[in-house]
């Protein structure tokens, strides 16, 4: 079985969740890269629309092989139809290898975030998120605002904007930090989103030194629901440039010790999510098991150091969206499916991060 294949394995998608959308596009698309993953964005109440993610990282050189693909004159006819995919892959390029002391090192892993699965029939631009490896944004922001001119996006105030995050994040030295970087060009109005990771006990403070338009009060939905996530961390997503809109995403994270099947039933209860849905993600998450892979995939490490990889499919964070003065407006949940490589001599189960 090839990497890619694992996309297509029919417990991934069960009609109880995902019905009939189109996949072959998507299919399609990952069988170009190796990637190291994928998610899938749920929606919890009846609305069918379903996002999806892959995922490059730098360890495991398949965020290095995407960003060189459009230079190898390989790629498949079907993603150079959109004049902007090749900017893109050159865009990825440039970051890689930008003049700026540790770029490189700042990045760690980019997602590619398709909108609308269920709609589409060819393969559609992306956003991106830069995954930062490092607390450090003072000199990596500044420049990458500039660099985004490359792909179009200007912002108004941009000098200005990127101060206001950064004076937000250092108010808090070694508690909140910026954890992605997002470009949504996949909407008619392209922005970026920046998504800040913050402990729990500091949520409500940071929320309220902010000075862009955060809720002033979070719900006791939202707090009985990271407690029973047994959640360590949220990242709290807020756009600038584009479709600027008054709501904030804020993420909980699962712990791996936490009940999935409780979440999605308090959920369920407290009308967030579909009774049908709850009971399908729980029946979807299923722990790690031994996958048969051809190691031809990972060319790139030695062989000896593998001895086999497990493959994972489950709920990796739910995200609450909320207006300005705290109403809930949506909840997602996203599914995470990925493949870990066990070395040898350390056959320990992996667990989420």
């Amino acid at each position: 079985m090839k990497l890619h294949d694992v996309l297509t394995l029919p417990p991934i998608w069960p009609s109880e969740l995902f019905g009939n959308i189109r996949k072959e596009w998507f299919f399609k698309f990952a069988s170009n890269f190796h990637q190291s993953g994928f998610g899938l964005e749920l929606r919890l109440t009846n609305d069918v629309k379903i996002d999806v993610s892959l995922l490059y990282q730098v360890n495991d050189n398949s965020l290095i092989k995407l960003a060189q693909s459009n230079s190898s004159g390989k790629l498949s006819p079907d993603i150079l139809k959109h004049p902007l995919w090749s900017k893109i892959l050159d865009f990825l390029n440039r970051c890689l290898n930008h003049r700026t002391e540790d770029w490189q090192a700042k990045i760690s892993a980019i997602w590619l975030e398709f909108d609308a699965l269920e709609t589409t029939e060819s393969i559609p631009i992306p956003g991106f998120f830069f995954n930062l490896g490092t607390n450090d944004c003072q000199i990596f922001l500044p420049s990458f605002l500039a660099e985004c001119r490359y792909l179009g996006i200007t912002i108004e105030n941009t000098e200005a904007l990127s101060k206001s995050i950064l004076e937000l994040i250092t108010s808090f030295p070694d508690e909140c930090y910026l954890r992605y970087v997002g470009l949504m060009l996949s909407r008619k109005d392209a922005g970026i989103r920046f998504c800040v990771s913050v402990p729990p006990d500091k949520l409500s403070a940071f929320l309220s030194a902010s000075k862009i338009n955060f809720p002033n009060n979070i719900s006791s939905c939202f707090q009985l629901i990271a407690q029973l996530c047994k959640s360590t961390r949220f990242i709290v997503h807020t756009d600038l440039g584009g479709q600027v809109t008054d709501k904030v995403g804020i993420d909980i994270f699962f712990n791996p010790l936490s009940d999935v099947h409780k979440v999605f039933e308090e959920l369920s209860q407290m009308g967030l999510c579909t009774p049908q849905k709850a009971l399908a993600i729980s029946k979807w998450c299923q722990p790690p098991h031994k996958i048969d892979i051809n190691l031809s995939d990972f060319d790139h490490l030695p062989v000896s150091e593998i001895n086999s990889f497990v493959f994972i499919h489950d709920v990796n964070h739910i995200k609450f969206v909320f207006s300005k003065s705290g109403e809930i407006l949506g909840i997602k949940a996203y599914l995470w499916v990925g493949l870990h490589k066990i070395r040898r001599f350390s056959l320990k189960t992996p667990t989420k991060n």
